[in-house]
């Protein structure tokens, strides 16, 4: 199976929990707002690095873009074990684009 780690369904439910609780969306736009003040690049939490204990099993690839009323994020929220490059250069793309 190519994604092994979606083979048994209680491997998608940190993903699933992640992304039905508001707090942690504050949390993690909080925690990017941080990092782009200080080096205005990818955010990349893997794992054990989030800031809740429940959310080990999952990772958080972000780039903040615009300024002003304009600002956005661009997320993927999904399992530790994923293709980072691809989806750093994804998420680095997007919010490229999306500056333009």
């Amino acid at each position: 199976m190519a994604m092994p780690e979606f083979a048994h369904s209680s491997a998608v439910i940190p993903v699933l929990q992640m992304l039905d609780d508001e707090m942690v969306f504050l949390e993690i736009l909080e925690s990017i707002k941080q990092d782009e003040a200080s080096s205005n690049s990818t955010y990349v939490k893997i794992g054990h690095e989030n800031l809740r204990h429940a959310h080990t099993g999952v990772s958080v690839i972000a780039r903040a873009y615009g300024d002003g009323e304009a600002r956005g994020i661009v997320a993927v929220i999904g399992p530790t074990r994923m293709d980072y490059s691809k989806v750093i250069a994804a998420v680095n793309a997007t919010s490229a684009a999306l500056e333009k």
